[in-house]
């Protein structure tokens, strides 16, 4: 099941909520629909082909899916050039630290345990946007110098 909410006030980018029950959906989703467009997958071999087709900001991932669980999924999304930068926030009602650590060590950036203040998520949501947005930004500029430094350097050889 694949739903998307493009409001127009949704500015600070695109989430893709990942989870098989409505009720957490639609807590995410009323938490962070004023700020960003939603997409919302159900199964995780959808959510793998949302992500693949682009402009994904954030993941929010269920750990518990039916099929594919939330650990394939980032495994996968992490494997495909396309996918693994794209920062993911693993869910789940599962508290032990030894799950939190497996969803860390397969990339995911941060852990949310359910349920959880709508608040905590949007904030999370939006600092999480931010440090990957600066992070990007950064690596260009980064670059961006580089490639000038190559080019003073082939103007004046001499200052090497």
């Amino acid at each position: 099941m694949v739903i998307s909410s493009n409001q127009e006030n949704s500015t600070e980018g695109i989430v893709l909520i990942v989870d098989d029950q409505p009720e957490s959906i639609d807590i995410i989703k009323s938490a962070l629909d004023s700020y960003f467009i939603t997409k919302i997958a159900t199964r995780g071999e959808v959510a793998l082909k949302i992500a693949q087709s682009g402009n994904v900001d954030l993941i929010l991932l269920d750990v518990m899916m039916p099929g594919m669980d939330g650990y394939a999924v980032c495994r996968k999304l992490k494997r495909n050039p396309v996918t693994q930068d794209i920062p993911i926030i693993f869910q789940t009602s599962k508290n032990s630290y030894e799950d939190e650590a497996i969803g860390l060590e397969l990339g995911a950036v941060d852990f949310i345990r359910k349920p959880s203040s709508p608040m905590v998520i949007l904030t999370r949501s939006r600092n999480t946007i931010a440090y990957h947005r600066a992070k990007k930004e950064l690596h260009q500029k980064n670059n961006e110098l580089k490639e000038k430094n190559r080019e003073l350097q082939r103007l004046n050889p001499t200052v090497a």
